[in-house]
């Protein structure tokens, strides 16, 4: 099947996400200060949803390097992977609107899980189709399982202190940015 067909596809709904994610911020509605720090935790869930973006584009890019034609199930995979990043900007807005809420948090982790693990099963057939190739090691398990791992940690803190859970997931998300980012410059 055609690879570049899939990631030009790919590459057109991860550009209407993020699109998408930019146009739910609002400005405030007035010149206050007060206004503006107002609205820094629907910015802090911006930009946690930014970098989760721009990761996925990323390695995405990175493992259909070693790939030269596709089979079903990885065209499946890849359907699946995207559901989940289509869901980004609603779990976002969503987030922003629900401060004070547990279950806002918990969904929007609760998506970055799931489509982690589309994405290693993704990452796993691509990798099963083509066994020679290095490109798909270069993130491995240690990296989803930190990711996974500061998913349930940030539902657990969500839990009891939502916008704590915001910053939190934020965090995770730059240092695995930093991780992919200096793996990928030093491999």
């Amino acid at each position: 099947m055609n690879k570049a067909r899939l990631e030009t596809l790919t590459d057109g709904i991860i550009a209407i996400v993020a699109t998408i994610m930019v146009l739910e911020l609002k400005v405030p509605d007035t010149t206050s200060l007060d206004s503006l720090i107002s609205e820094v935790p629907i910015f802090v869930a911006y930009i946690s949803s930014y970098i989760l973006v721009f990761l996925m584009w990323f390695m995405h890019h990175n493992l259909f390097m070693s790939a030269k034609r596709l089979t079903i199930k990885t065209y499946l995979y890849n359907a699946l992977w995207l559901f989940f990043v289509t869901l980004i900007p609603f779990t976002n807005a969503w987030v922003g609107e629900g401060l004070g809420s547990s279950i806002h948090p918990i969904v929007y982790d609760v998506n970055v899980l799931l489509g982690t693990f589309a994405y290693q099963l993704l990452n796993q057939q691509i990798a099963k189709d083509y066994p020679d190739s290095g490109r798909t090691a270069s993130y491995g398990q240690k990296d989803r399982i930190f990711l996974y791992i500061g998913c349930v940690a940030s539902i657990a803190v969500a839990v009891f202190v939502p916008i704590v859970a915001i910053f939190m997931m934020t965090v995770i998300l730059v240092l695995m940015a930093y991780r992919v980012l200096t793996v990928d410059m030093l491999g």
